[in-house]
């Protein structure tokens, strides 16, 4: 059935399958850190692959959503520029500034906002619109 090795373990024949059983606690030892390895090495190799997908599918939110802040923001800057070349051409136009205002408001440029809405209310000190929007940005 088997051979006696050259130290003195048993070594089955090369024809029948070795059970674990049959080898040495150092060889059995040995097997199991490998396998274990061999698992975690897996297992490293599976989250590695999970965090991948997981940040490609977040960037790829996230170029999306800049991409389209960044076509909102050239639609706004656009529609600023058109209420700045009305606004230079009828001086008075309350509703012009008031719209200037709101869309500074939208970049954040909170300065730039107030001022436009100053211009309104200097025209029309009693302007309902232009004193409700007023409120909401007061603490800017």
């Amino acid at each position: 059935m088997g051979e006696t090795g050259h130290n003195g373990f048993f070594l089955a024949k090369i024809s029948e399958k070795l059970i674990p059983e049959q080898l040495p606690k150092y060889y059995r030892r040995k097997m199991n850190i490998k396998t274990l390895l061999n698992s975690i090495t897996a297992l490293v190799c599976l989250i590695t692959l999970f965090l991948i997908v997981i940040f490609s599918i977040d960037l790829s939110k996230t170029i999306k959503i800049y991409s389209l802040q960044n076509a909102e923001r050239a639609k706004t800057e656009s529609q600023i520029k058109t209420w700045q070349s009305i606004t230079e051409k009828y001086k008075g136009y309350k509703d012009g500034y008031l719209q200037l205002a709101i869309l500074e408001y939208r970049l954040g440029e909170f300065e730039k906002a107030k001022s436009y809405l100053n211009q309104a209310l200097y025209l029309d000190p009693s302007y309902k619109e232009a004193l409700d929007f007023q409120k909401k940005i007061i603490n800017y």
